[in-house]
């Protein structure tokens, strides 16, 4: 007897053997048990979820003579002669091969005629979506009105391609995606039964990449038990599909985060030499990013992230030293650079050029200001020594200046202090936020799952509040990315609504580094001592409070 493939073999053949839709199974195996049988069926879903799968089986469930709790025997004479095919009473038509008129006049003609040894006359037409206008209006009158004995079974991909007239005759289901964790348990039991060792890193690449199509999962699993049958790694899924090693793509992304451009080219020549597809090798990249990303916004214990406990682990490591925002610029960068290769004759090139980009940009540089030279530290230094100059003097400042003329320069320490007390005083009227109002700030943020917003305020040095007006100081490295991030309206809605319910009042946010913080009125008419002590303190320590 010629080799059945996998997919074929493990097919469900009773609607307890489907894996994940258990929504759509519950209501077919109610009608059969009832003897609520429609006249026309339509499944909707993506390929490989069970469309042509549960048709055959409710085609058999309808038929069968002895039904166990809704399902076929499988054992009795109808049910044996369906499987095999030689009942002709259920049919099953590619409508992508049969789409003309001329074949829907040829059902229209037979489905007059009673069924011979089943209850029903059952056509199954799959992807059919593919029919004509013509071969849809010719089958329409049918569709609406057919005989007693006939039952239309229709499966489609791609439901919005069917008249509204079709639609609305069927009773529609719509079948989800596989999950990952569904389709490797499938395949456990299918290397079991072959007597395969399985690593689970492998099993879940294997779902990963079927993309919730159990079917695609195990012809996969089929054509690597084909290379290597008594052992199943993830090295070797990896070589079939043509996609770089797992630890080849770590060490290309732990480089990639410690910016060595030799390890970087490295790695890319090594993938180049063995073969591998250079498109499908960045998509793995944006994949192993975008896990690190989820992996460092949520903790290791994710569920969000399809993997094993040791690559989860591993990504939790390699995140420590690394910043959200300098992942999420690798995650775009790597996005653009994807579409370049896609379109390129120099891929490899591209590539290289690509990578070396993202080891060497810094995203935390602040932008030169024009006419200055001296990069990063000059424009700091320019900022600060404008906000000192522009700030308001105190009476023993002005007696100073006075005597001794402004200074055009200033030493940096200076600087930073003189800058600092500016900060402090035009706080001095503002209340912080209390802790307890905090902790409650936070804690909501985390139920509702906006851990983005909640990583931005990682990086606040300090809430304040005056009046309907809340403010966000952002110090430290990258404070102009962080505050930018923050500012998108989408965060700022969610923050005002967050305070909203937790101030019990209606609230502006406003958004300051450090820097563009400057008095605005002479601090002689302020009283800044408890506030300067409180305002020290969240400086010098960052938020008042510790959260998860």
């Amino acid at each position: 007897m010629s080799y059945i493939a996998l997919y074929r073999k493990w097919r469900p053949t009773t609607f307890d053997d489907v894996v994940e839709q258990s929504g759509v199974v519950a209501i077919l195996k109610n009608a059969v048990k009832q003897g609520r049988i429609g006249h026309a069926y339509l499944f909707c879903g993506t390929r490989g979820t069970g469309k042509t799968t549960i048709a055959k089986i409710f085609s058999r469930a309808i038929n069968c003579l002895e039904p166990v709790d809704g399902n076929p025997c499988n054992k009795c004479e109808v049910c044996r002669g369906i499987l095999d095919q030689s009942l002709l009473d259920v049919m099953e038509i590619d409508a992508a091969s049969n789409n003309g008129v001329d074949n829907v006049r040829d059902i229209i003609e037979e489905i007059a005629y009673v069924p011979t040894r089943a209850k029903y006359k059952v056509y199954i037409i799959d992807e059919v979506h593919m029919l004509s206008t013509g071969a849809f209006n010719a089958l329409l009158k049918t569709l609406e009105e057919p005989p007693e004995h006939a039952v239309f079974l229709l499966a489609t991909t791609d439901p919005q391609k069917l008249p509204a007239t079709i639609l609305s005759r069927c009773q529609r289901f719509e079948f989800r995606r596989i999950g990952v964790e569904s389709i490797v348990n499938r395949l456990k039991m299918i290397c079991e039964d072959a007597g395969t060792q399985a690593e689970s890193e492998a099993l879940y690449y294997i779902a990963q990449e079927a993309d919730g199509a159990l079917r695609d999962a195990i012809s996969i699993l089929d054509q690597c038990l084909a290379a290597e049958e008594n052992k199943l790694t993830l090295n070797s899924v990896l070589n079939i599909l043509g996609i770089a090693d797992g630890k080849l793509m770590e060490q290309a992304a732990e480089a990639v985060l410690q910016r060595n451009v030799e390890n970087v080219l490295l790695a890319v020549d090594k993938i180049i030499k063995d073969g591998k597809e250079i498109t499908a090798f960045t998509k793995e990249l944006i994949t192993w990013f975008r896990n690190l990303l989820v992996v460092k916004s949520t903790g290791a214990n994710t569920v969000f992230v399809n993997a094993g406990e040791e690559t989860k682990k591993e990504l939790e490591r390699l995140g420590k030293n690394v910043s959200i925002e300098r992942v999420i610029f690798i995650i775009k960068e790597l996005s653009v650079l994807e579409k370049e290769i896609k379109w390129s004759l120099q891929k490899k090139i591209i590539l290289e050029v690509g990578l070396i980009k993202i080891c060497t940009e810094n995203i935390d540089e602040i932008k030169q200001i024009p006419g200055q030279a001296g990069g990063k530290e000059t424009a700091r230094m320019a900022n600060s020594t404008e906000g000192v100059q522009n700030a308001p003097k105190t009476a023993e400042t002005k007696d100073t200046e006075k005597k001794e003329g402004v200074k055009t320069q200033r030493n940096k320490e200076e600087i930073d202090v003189q800058q600092q007390q500016v900060q402090y005083r035009a706080m001095a009227k503002l209340r912080p936020v209390e802790e307890e109002n905090l902790r409650e700030i936070f804690l909501t943020l985390k139920e509702e799952k906006n851990m983005m917003i909640l990583s931005y305020l990682r990086n606040v040095r300090a809430l304040y509040y005056s009046d309907s007006v809340i403010y966000m100081v952002f110090c430290g490295p990258a404070k102009e990315i962080k505050k930018e991030s923050m500012a998108k309206p989408e965060n700022i809605s969610i923050i005002n609504d967050v305070f909203r319910k937790i101030l019990k009042r209606e609230c502006m946010v406003k958004l300051y580094t450090d820097d563009e913080l400057c008095a605005k009125e002479d601090e002689s008419k302020k009283d800044d001592g408890d506030i300067m002590s409180r305002f020290d303190k969240l400086a010098e320590d960052g938020m008042p409070i510790e959260f998860e």
